[in-house]
Parts: structure tokens; sequence; C-alpha cells
């Protein structure tokens, strides 16, 4: 079959964390000469949007580990990284799932396609695409939705939630393991710190149950923040769990933790598995003491 070509779709942002179903869109989409770039999770497609703003469309994948499709979605609208009628957002799903469908009419997310997809259905989705941006923007594309709120994927071992205080300067960073956070923990109450400076300034104020507290940030970094907040418990008799969060597993960065006051090591990417596994191990030590 002959497909008239979308011109008007020059690059798309291919965002699945399944391998086979981002190299079938590439291939579908490169026979069109649409240039594609791919993102394996909604981190990676975040930071793709933030670096460059010429994606006509994205193509969302719904089941993805840490951040699934629609709260991606709401984080893009948020951080208004969509250009209003100028780049669209198609939800790529396995089946007509009702939440799904009720999460994209609330997002304003038009377009849909059920996997597997076949080339026609993605052929037309395009071309719709392209006539919409031939179009006067629409209203539901200007209307920037709230993100939405999410169910928990595994529930706290109580209905109470920690106290957590996370040291991060990295946004994206922050974002992931906000939506982490709140997923495992709905009860959860968190406070975020964007260096080690205002960890310090509102541990006093907040008294977390733990802080997840990163090794490299701007005005202080993790291990002075840490010998800092050792030195205001001392003041307030309390102690908190300290976690740090790297990205540099080199030899020696779990000794240099420890001698510092942290109680435990995670490397990034934070797998949601050992996040809730250690945070538990913490919190119900503080629970019962």
């Amino acid at each position: 079959m002959t497909y008239k070509p979308v011109e008007k779709i020059e690059r798309v942002l291919i965002i699945d964390d399944n391998d086979q179903n981002r190299l079938i869109l590439k291939h579908m989409l490169h026979k069109w000469n649409i240039k594609t770039d791919e993102a394996a999770d909604g981190v990676e497609a975040l930071r793709m949007m933030q670096s460059r703003t010429d994606y006509d469309v994205a193509i969302v994948d719904y089941n993805m580990p840490g951040m699934n499709g629609l709260e991606l979605i709401a984080e893009i609208r948020k951080q208004k990284l969509s250009v209003p009628g100028r780049q669209a957002i198609v939800m790529y799903t396995s089946s007509e799932d009702p939440d799904v469908v009720k999460g994209c009419q609330e997002l304003k997310v038009n377009y849909r396609v059920e996997k597997p997809i076949k080339m026609k259905e993605l052929h037309q989705v395009l071309s719709s695409v392209c006539e919409v941006a031939d179009a006067p923007v629409q209203a539901a594309e200007k209307h920037e939705a709230p993100p939405l709120p999410t169910a928990p994927a595994e529930a706290a071992p109580a209905a109470k939630g920690p106290v957590i205080l996370i040291a991060e300067d990295n946004t994206i960073n922050m974002t992931l393991i906000r939506y982490m956070l709140q997923k495992l923990y709905p009860a959860c109450i968190l406070h975020e710190a964007g260096n080690g400076q205002e960890a310090i300034e509102m541990y006093p104020k907040c008294q977390p149950d733990i802080v997840l507290m990163d090794m490299q940030m701007p005005i202080m970094d993790g291990l002075n923040a840490t010998r800092n907040i050792r030195k205001l418990e001392a003041e307030l008799n309390r102690r908190s769990a300290i976690i740090a969060l790297t990205a540099n597993a080199m030899a020696g960065e779990r000794e240099n933790c420890l001698n510092a006051g942290m109680d435990e090591y995670l490397t990034k990417p934070l797998q949601q598995k050992v996040l809730v596994e250690t945070i538990n191990a913490f919190w119900q030590t503080a629970e019962n003491q």
C-alpha cells in the first residue's frame, strides 16, 4: 500500500521501555522520512524535551516503570515542554483501558493507538495531526491540564506514611523520586530541598523520618549537609535515617557516605523495589522506637 507523505512531521520522540516496540515505530516512521529520537522511560524523555523543542509528535507508551504514560504527559504539561498547536502527543497502549481513556480526556490527549500498531493506523493518526496543524489552534490544545492524581502501585505497610525530606538539585530526578514515593506511600509527607544548604535549613522545621540525600549538589554537597544535620540532631535530641543517592558508583563511595553519618547508599537510576525495601527498613525501625 502506498501512503501519502506526512510532510508537516519532521521529528518524532518515541517513548517506550520496550526496545522492540521502539524499533518497530522507528522503522515505520523512517519509511516516511521522519527523523526519530528514542527514550526508554519518562525521565529520559523529560531530559530530551528540555534540551530540544522541535518534536512535532511524542508517542508515549502507557505501561512504563517508575512513571507511566499519563504521569509523564501530566509532567510535560506542568513543565510546559510541549508547544500548543504544533506538538501533538499520541498515547500508545496495549488495550482500551477505561482509566487510560479517562486520563487522556482529562489531559486533553486527542490521539490514541493500540498495540500492536499497524502502519495504516499510525499513518492515519499522523495525517490527523497534520490536519490539526493546518487549522487554528483548538481550545483543547491551549488548555494546560493539571497533573493527574495517581493510584498507588504498592501500598505502604501502614496507613500512616513517613515524613521524607528529598535533597536533590536535578528537577527531573526530583520529579521521578516524588512520583515513586507518592505511589509507594500515598500518605507520606514530602519536603523538597534543591541543595544541601536548603536541606539543613528545612530539617528542624520538618523533622523527617528519612532524608534522601543526593551526593552532588551546588552550594553544599550531600556529605557536608549530612555532617551538619547530624550536629543539628544532637541539639534536637532526635535522629533521622539519611540515605545517599548517587550516580557515581565508585570504589570507596559507600564508605565515604557511612563515615559522614549516612545510614545507607543507593545508586541511580533508582530501582523502585530497592527504594521501598530500604525506606521500609528504616521507617519501621523509627516507628518501633
